[in-house]
């Protein structure tokens, strides 16, 4: 396997920055109906139900 290259910390920055968008603007294609996929509000509730779900069940015994 090849070496991890070094990058500079202004490179590493813009490329965050420009993933950070590229999702924002998936979010809202999907949020939009333009594009398939979760939307935030969906992924919201399911994280929701997924807590609740947890919560409510009992312990499990080991051993």
């Amino acid at each position: 396997m090849a070496p991890q290259k070094e990058y500079s910390a202004e490179l590493r920055e813009r490329a965050v920055h420009r993933e950070a968008l590229r999702t924002w603007i998936r979010l809202a294609e999907v949020d939009g109906e333009k594009r398939q996929g979760t939307t935030v509000r969906d992924a919201q509730r399911i994280a929701e139900l997924e807590r609740e779900n947890r919560e409510s069940r009992p312990p499990v015994a080991h051993g």
